[in-house]
């Protein structure tokens, strides 16, 4: 007996103590080798969200309606061309300055280039390599004629064309679209779409030249004398 309790009771409060110890702690463990408890985490473990990076078909699925239009658009300034061509086709002659006849050659090659663009993101389950080297194709052989077409300006008669940083201004515009559309298809052959949304860039330069353009020549060759 103890300060007036019986051993009996005693033992009965000592019990409810612990049964109250492991109500309040269920999930507490004995350590091996001692006496007391540990408190087991009863925390779930967090989930990882690991983002992967989307596939060439998915960074486009938002720029179809986009490309469709550019392609639309690049089909009209090719039959503008055309009526401004057909008002003078004898600009086009191989004996003819050179000067008009090669600002409306790269006119078109402008648009075909703007509209080859487009037809490649709308291919349907595209891969990097199978856009990406089109593109490169494309505007490597564009700067290679913008190379040649500069150096037959020289030849032209009319100051205009023939001196000596002509050409590059009036081709200034696709010199740049050629460039950043070479960088931004490298990246795509190599597997990384992170630039495929700066495409808009040359797509525009492009566009924005051969609507300048096709204005133009339209004028220049209603001031051409009649024949």
């Amino acid at each position: 007996m103890l300060c007036g309790f019986p051993e009996k009771n005693l033992g009965i409060l000592r019990a409810g103590k612990v049964d109250k110890q492991f109500r309040e702690s269920p999930t507490r463990v004995a350590p091996q080798g001692g006496s007391g408890y540990r408190a087991a985490s009863t925390k779930r473990p967090e989930t990882l969200h690991v983002s992967t990076p989307m596939s060439i078909n998915q960074e486009l699925q938002d720029w179809t309606a986009f490309y469709a239009a550019v392609a639309g658009v690049a089909g009209v300034l090719v039959g503008l061309l055309f009526v401004a061509l057909a008002l003078s086709p004898a600009i086009m002659k191989d004996t003819s300055p050179p000067g008009l006849r090669i600002w409306c050659g790269e006119t078109f090659h402008s648009l075909v280039a703007m509209l080859s663009f487009a037809l490649l993101f709308l291919i349907p389950e595209p891969s990097g390599p199978g856009i990406g080297i089109p593109i490169v194709a494309i505007s490597l052989l564009g700067l290679r004629q913008i190379l040649v077409d500069i150096r037959s300006l020289r030849t032209d008669p009319d100051p205009r064309w023939s001196s000596r940083f002509a050409g590059l201004k009036q081709f200034s515009y696709m010199i740049a679209a050629e460039v950043g559309a070479t960088v931004i298809g490298i990246s795509l052959i190599l597997g990384q779409g992170e630039l495929i949304d700066w495409m808009v860039a040359p797509i525009f330069l492009l566009l924005i030249n051969a609507a300048i353009n096709c204005w133009d020549i339209l004028k220049e060759i209603g001031n051409l004398p009649s024949s």
